[in-house]
């Protein structure tokens, strides 16, 4: 199993330990590093995600979000932004 990570140093060091994270997970067709970096200019300028990666050898090419909410639609309109399919999955 093949995971990319991107993480948002500038944005970890500013936050409490107290707040809560949630982990969203989404299906996608993100199937390229150079998806990934497409996609990389749209999440990283989004100030609620933390981390995020991506599983392109999973069938559902699942996109995980460490996020400081927990609504999905804000991260499902920036990847179809990104010009990519994106659904949440249920748990």
């Amino acid at each position: 199993m093949e995971t990319l990570l991107e993480n948002k140093p500038e944005v970890r060091s500013s936050i409490k330990n107290k707040e809560l994270f949630y982990i969203l997970v989404f299906k996608t067709n993100i199937r390229f590093k150079k998806d990934i970096k497409n996609v990389n200019l749209f999440l990283n300028q989004h100030s609620m995600v933390f981390e995020w990666n991506v599983d392109i050898k999973d069938i559902d090419k699942v996109l995980r979000i460490k996020s400081l909410t927990s609504n999905p639609i804000p991260f499902i309109n920036i990847i179809k932004q990104a010009g990519y399919y994106c659904e949440e999955l249920a748990d």
